[in-house]
């Protein structure tokens, strides 16, 4: 893995917490550039954190999209922009991480068979490894 990019389905939730929770977890940092795009849906630019002042991100594209069909909506977007600009290359050695503005605590998760959010390493192992679907 070549490349980590964050993408963040974002509205009017403060970003700041992204900080502690996602960039100061993400392991490899040497290894790996950080790229994060916000694909912002409800015109807030000016509210998102200048990540680009951190050292651990080497880009950031802020793109603004409809705000329908939730992040779903803003995901397929974006999958569609990522394979039209990137080349097959940079696809190959890149692991994209989605989520959305809100921050990463219990009042903010949906119980779906899950106790507890799975931590940023952990859904990095998951994306090298290939165990998005279970095997049983």
């Amino acid at each position: 893995m070549k490349t980590i990019e964050l993408v963040v389905a974002y509205c009017h939730a403060d970003l700041r917490w992204m900080y502690d929770r996602v960039l100061n977890t993400l392991p490899n940092q040497e290894d790996a550039t950080l790229k994060m795009t916000i694909l912002s849906k409800c015109g807030q630019e000016g509210e998102i954190p200048n990540f680009i002042e951190d050292h651990r991100v080497s880009e950031v594209n802020i793109i603004p999209v409809e705000n329908v069909g939730g992040c779903d909506y803003a995901y397929a977007y974006f999958v569609k922009y990522y394979l039209s600009k990137e080349i097959t290359v940079n696809v190959a050695s890149t692991v994209i991480i989605f989520m959305k503005d809100t921050d990463r605590i219990m009042k903010n998760f949906h119980f779906y068979g899950h106790s507890r959010y799975r931590t940023i390493p952990e859904m990095l192992n998951i994306a090298i490894n290939g165990e998005f679907v279970s095997r049983n």
